[in-house]
């Protein structure tokens, strides 16, 4: 009854497969971003202060931050500080950027994926229903007679 062999098992193999695979490539694109060291705001001025910082990237609030040592920090500016200023009085290189958006495949993804996953056992249970109950009529020809 179960045949591998089957086109249409064949085709469900290969669409779990493909979730599988869409899911593992939204993980790694999320966990290869180069990880960053977090500094308290008071921390991060002390090493501007001290001469230890080459160059910022300001992206809103946030604060990227390269080391004349060569490694990578990340602040969070308060509101009304005067982070330009410090930065120009030190000679750090400055860069603005636009804050991050959000990843528009992985928000679709998340939104409708309960949602398909629902349809789909939805759909699995009800075709299953009607194969039991005896061919195509399934669930519908309760009252008729075989």
């Amino acid at each position: 009854m179960n045949n591998p062999n089957n086109p249409r098992g064949l085709f469900q193999y290969a669409a779990i497969a493909a979730l599988f695979a869409l899911l593992a490539l939204v993980y790694v694109q999320n966990t290869s971003a180069p990880q960053s060291d977090q500094l308290p705001y008071s921390a991060f001025v002390s090493a501007v202060e001290q001469g230890e910082i080459r160059s910022v990237t300001i992206q809103g609030q946030n604060v990227i931050a390269e080391r004349t040592t060569g490694g990578q920090i990340e602040t969070y500016a308060p509101q009304g500080a005067d982070l330009v200023g410090q930065l120009q009085r030190q000679n750090v290189e400055i860069k603005a950027a636009p804050p991050p958006q959000p990843n528009l495949l992985l928000s679709l993804l998340i939104s409708f994926l309960p949602w398909l996953l629902i349809l789909g056992v939805g759909f699995w249970m009800l075709r299953r229903a009607a194969s039991r109950q005896g061919g195509a009529g399934g669930l519908m020809s309760v009252g008729k007679s075989k």
